[in-house]
């Protein structure tokens, strides 16, 4: 299924994504969704980024980048995605991960394609994806703090817990993801009570934890 829209703009100020005046989520004239993923997963809205490149993860700028935001519709969590988009006579890649049930997060276009105001845009059907049923999104065994960029865990149970890892993202200032990319910290093994701590370049103040993976003993 193909809807195009009209192509807002994603601006960068002071380092953080902000959406122009005008140009918020729900600002442009209502159409159907992009259905592209056996009807869960939709596109809401067409734009364009400049400001730092999320997706692979090195921080570079980048301008005008295509950019769709993508909603999660089901009752499970997303753990990827591939989505395609038809962007003038090329196509993009959108590669979506890490997303909760009715979250919705702004991805750019993998290799930073660019796209421009005149140009079509639009969201092609998905093949590729995969629902998580079993998702850790909150548990009482682990604590998590953060000061800066470091994570401290403690296991809260009363048995070890192995291969403790915490997958995060980066928040929008208007409540949405910013980047298909998921991030995660490992912290091992940890017994009854133990703590660790991990520094991560990602993790700040507009970062959100969506998903925690241990095994129990």
């Amino acid at each position: 299924m193909r809807r195009s829209k009209r192509i807002s703009t994603l601006c960068l100020l002071a380092g953080w994504l902000f959406l122009c005046g005008g140009c918020a989520p729900g600002s442009e004239k209502a159409e159907p969704p992009a259905i592209t993923a056996s009807g869960n997963l939709e596109c809401v809205q067409y734009s364009s980024f400049s400001g730092t490149f999320p997706e692979d993860g090195s921080g570079r700028q980048v301008n005008n980048v295509a950019a769709i935001l993508v909603h999660n519709s089901s009752a499970e969590f997303l753990d990827y995605a591939k989505v395609s988009c038809a962007i003038g006579n090329e196509s993009g890649t959108f590669l979506v991960t890490g997303l909760p049930p009715g979250a919705m997060a702004w991805v750019l276009e993998r290799d930073a394609k660019t796209v421009e105001a005149d140009e079509d845009f639009a969201a092609l059907q998905c093949r590729e994806y995969s629902f998580r049923q079993d998702a850790v999104m909150a548990t009482d065994k682990l604590a998590v703090s953060a000061s800066g960029n470091t994570v401290t865990v403690s296991n809260q149970s009363g048995q070890t817990l192995h291969n403790v890892c915490l997958y995060y993202k980066s928040v929008h200032e208007d409540g949405h993801y910013f980047g298909g990319i998921t991030y995660m910290l490992s912290f091992g093994d940890l017994d009854p009570g133990e703590t660790a701590q991990k520094q991560s370049s990602h993790y700040g103040a507009q970062s959100q934890i969506v998903r925690y993976s241990f095994q129990e003993s």
